[in-house]
């Protein structure tokens, strides 16, 4: 499940992999076009489109999938394998003589398909950390999680959320199922770690709390015929610490004979009622029409914000980085569908002349701003904004500065609710829309995703965007001695907006962000 651009690279590496596999791709952005899956008979792959679904609706529309991919073969898979479309492994240089040959891929699907896999093992998972010789845990990752296909009816479908609430509860419940019905069988590939590489923040982790896991759990799971009310006792986050960041590992063993000794035997019969929720979930799917599968009754998507974008909005975007970074930016905010300027001030070297003059019909310039400050370049830009403003004869609608490594990340709300186009694009469409707040002095972005709107006095300024009638009240940045932390200006900056106009900074709503470059300013 991800973005459709990652659609090829996935259909490339799991179409090479040495093994009998089906794709089923999930995108969320935009559909993905069906025309390689179609052309290929010897490569079982399908595609469907999930706007507007979070990560649990997503996932659970996979599982959807793959029941009906298995009535229509009329044969069961052997494992249901999850992934996120950023899950990246990394093998250890000591793999090959315990996994095999071929690419890190190709090894982690030798060590599935094997018979060192434990009898008992429910799952098998991939740690963020190596681990070496066999090594088990209740709690998981999720980005990585092959189901045995006989223990999927005791973990799907997902628990139903509601609207808004912290994706991590759902694998919160999976953990509890785990510990409950087979305890520590969730089997890590060894000498093979993996990670996020994107590490999106779509899963909101507000209200991660105690109380909401807990209510989940009871409006799923608990059973009051069967006495069966799983993990009513837990009263702490510690229980849900994944294996190898603290929470319980059996291992490790040489063979997976040895750890299969040492992994509980499954409670099956306690857990009944979980199999009857899943059988339930598979006749109610595959007898509704495709087009109508059912989705948990009490997640609803939002309804979109009913914005009106102002074509007369303009922007200008005043961007600090390295000269290597100048034409992705350029390229990237010429293809936005706004009304934007663009000023980019280099600290390494000059954006060469020739580069700028074949650029036309896109308003551009740049600044040379060697051994300066971050807070003198910013300064510099605000300058050159003032400048451009002076021969325009106009004021720009917004000052937008970014780092040059600022990356937005959207979420499958974000479709719905900000409109088509790339995520830029769709953090353009919010800034020249009349959702913006009216008393709003600044739109921001915020590390973690907001399920709508929120606002703040003290927003990383990676992404600032002032509204132009604010800029008296925040610039110039504060002037520092020299060799001072970068970091006090900014703190001025929260001091200016928390005094003049509190709490108006407003993110841009289902975005969460990250720097990828992550300087370190002193």
């Amino acid at each position: 499940m991800g973005e459709a651009s990652t659609f090829k690279r996935w259909y490339q590496h799991l179409k090479a992999i040495d093994g009998h596999l089906s794709l089923v791709f999930a995108s969320y952005d935009e559909k993905v076009p069906n025309y390689l899956c179609e052309s290929n008979e010897e490569f079982d792959c399908q595609t469907i489109f999930i706007p507007s679904k979070s990560w649990t609706q997503g996932r659970n529309l996979l599982a959807q999938t793959a029941l009906r991919k298995e009535e229509i073969r009329e044969k069961e898979f052997d494992y249901w394998l999850f992934l996120d479309d950023d899950v990246e492994p990394v093998c250890h240089k000591e793999a090959g003589n315990f996994l095999g040959k071929g690419s890190c891929w190709q090894k982690i699907f030798n060590f599935i398909s094997s018979d060192e896999i434990p009898e008992k093992a429910s799952c098998i998972i991939m740690s963020i950390e190596f681990t070496f010789g066999f090594t088990s845990a209740s709690n998981a990752d999720a980005f990585f999680a092959a189901f045995k296909r006989n223990y999927v009816p005791y973990v799907m479908p997902y628990a139903t959320l509601p609207y808004g609430a912290s994706e991590w509860i759902s694998q919160g419940a999976i953990y509890c199922l785990m510990a409950t019905c087979m305890p520590v069988s969730a089997v890590y590939v060894p000498y093979v770690r993996a990670h996020n590489v994107k590490h999106r923040g779509t899963y909101v982790t507000e209200g991660f709390t105690i109380p909401n896991i807990n209510k989940t759990l009871q409006e799923n799971y608990y059973d009051e015929p069967s006495d069966f009310y799983p993990c009513k006792d837990w009263d702490s986050l510690d229980y849900f610490i994944q294996g190898e960041l603290g929470g319980v590992l059996v291992g490790s063993f040489k063979t997976g004979k040895e750890l299969n000794k040492h992994i509980s035997k499954p409670a099956t019969a306690q857990c009944a009622p979980i199999e009857k929720r899943f059988s339930k979930w598979k006749e109610e799917t595959l007898s509704a029409p495709m087009e109508k599968i059912m989705l948990p009754t009490s997640e609803t998507a939002p309804s979109k914000i009913k914005f009106r974008r102002d074509s007369d909005i303009d922007t200008i975007v005043l961007v600090m980085g390295g000269t290597r970074k100048f034409h992705q930016w350029y390229l990237l905010l010429k293809g936005i569908d706004a009304n934007l300027s663009m000023v980019y001030a280099s600290y390494d070297k000059e954006v060469p002349r020739d580069w700028i003059e074949k650029e036309k019909g896109f308003d551009l310039s740049t600044i040379y701003i060697a051994s300066k400050t971050w807070t003198e370049g910013r300064n510099l830009l605000a300058e050159e904004a003032l400048r451009k403003e002076n021969l325009r004869g106009k004021e720009y609608d917004y000052w937008l500065f970014l780092d040059d490594d600022a990356q937005p990340f959207c979420s499958p709300e974000a479709n719905e609710v900000l409109g088509g186009g790339s995520c830029w694009q769709k953090v353009f469409n919010f800034i020249s829309s009349d959702a913006v707040p009216e008393k709003a002095s600044t739109i921001a972005l915020p590390w973690k995703s907001k399920a709508g709107f929120a606002s703040t006095s003290n927003a990383d300024s990676f992404f600032a965007g002032f509204k132009r009638k604010y800029v008296p009240y925040l610039l110039p940045y504060a002037t520092l001695q020299k060799e001072a932390s970068e970091w006090i200006s900014q703190a001025a900056n929260f001091c200016l907006v928390t005094t003049c106009a509190p709490y108006s900074a407003v993110f841009v709503p289902f975005v969460n962000s990250t720097t990828t470059m992550s300087w370190k300013y002193i």
